[in-house]
């Protein structure tokens, strides 16, 4: 007994060219629900924003917002991980872009345009990098992501992140030997 031929996918002609439907082969894991990803990744996100701007209150808002946004666009949302991620590091940039300029404003008052603060802790050091620096910093040593994970977040090439954590390793390093 001879075991039977399998048959070939159905063909259609369509303008001239023979295209073959087979049917679609799902090779990606059922999407979470958007409940799922909140309660799996709030706390994560909250202390990834903690640790980008130094304040718990701040972070939670910044945190509510890319949920927000997360849920307002989670039909177009393919992988919502790197979303969300990507979304609380720039709700960080806007903040310490924020402060920035409020702080600089209140040193010229205080101090004059020369005068320099003393840096006592390496928290004060990280807080003074540069936003992408202080980003990729923190998303490397304290979320441990790969230099693409990072590099999605931020919105750069790899090559980028790797010289923002040379040179924010770098100025850490001046800053913390005076």
């Amino acid at each position: 007994m001879t075991a039977p031929t399998p048959t070939p996918p159905a063909r259609t002609a369509v303008a001239g060219a023979e295209l073959t439907r087979a049917a679609p082969v799902s090779t990606s894991p059922a999407r979470p629900t958007f409940a799922d990803v909140y309660a799996d990744q709030y706390r994560r996100t909250v202390g990834l924003a903690a640790l980008l701007v130094d304040d718990l209150e701040t972070a939670e808002e910044i945190t509510q917002d890319a949920f927000v946004a997360l849920h307002r666009n989670w039909i177009h949302v393919a992988d919502p991980i790197p979303y969300l991620r990507r979304s609380v590091v720039n709700g960080g940039r806007d903040v310490q872009r924020r402060r920035a300029v409020r702080r600089r404003t209140e040193e010229r008052d205080l101090l004059g345009e020369d005068a320099a603060l003393d840096v006592n802790h390496l928290d004060d050091v990280v807080r003074r990098l540069p936003d992408r620096q202080r980003a990729a910093i923190v998303l490397r040593y304290c979320e441990g992501l790969g230099d693409a994970d990072i590099a999605e977040a931020l919105g750069v090439r790899q090559p980028t992140v790797r010289t923002l954590v040379r040179r924010g390793l770098a100025q850490l390093r001046t800053q913390v030997e005076r």
